[in-house]
């Protein structure tokens, strides 16, 4: 299977990931502070237990924003990899080509428009199932 992407559209890709890479890695550094590790950040937070509730509160929201900025570092590196393979660009659910204005808003995109609104659906329904 061959990608429909030319070499200017992945280095156009490949930069806008890049670029979104650095802003993250900015953006952690900014929450946790230059010098501080995650876990470093973390026991500062617990050992300032004057006012506990905002302070938990506070925590659990830095915690939350930093999982999230981990979890998009990842979904970047791992677009940057399958940057490098042949079949980057086409759908993991349908094997169809994902259209590049998606690929240039979302570069780590797995499926074509069509899949992800059917996986979204098929989320929506199985949250909706349970909390009934």
């Amino acid at each position: 299977m061959s990608t429909l992407l030319t070499a200017g559209q992945r280095a156009q890709l490949q930069s806008t990931l890049l670029l979104q890479r650095r802003e993250l890695e900015r953006e952690f550094n900014l929450q946790l502070g230059e010098d501080t590790s995650r876990v470093e950040h973390a026991s500062a937070a617990l050992a300032s237990q004057e006012d506990e509730p905002a302070h938990r509160a506070d925590r659990d929201v830095d915690l939350a924003r930093s999982d999230l900025t981990l979890q998009s570092l990842r979904a970047i590196d791992a677009a940057l990899e399958r940057l490098e393979q042949p079949d980057y660009g086409f759908c993991q659910d349908c094997g169809q080509p994902i259209a590049f204005d998606r690929l240039r808003l979302n570069p780590q995109s797995l499926c074509c428009t069509g899949c992800q609104t059917e996986r979204e659906q098929q989320g929506a329904g199985q949250a909706q199932r349970h909390t009934l």
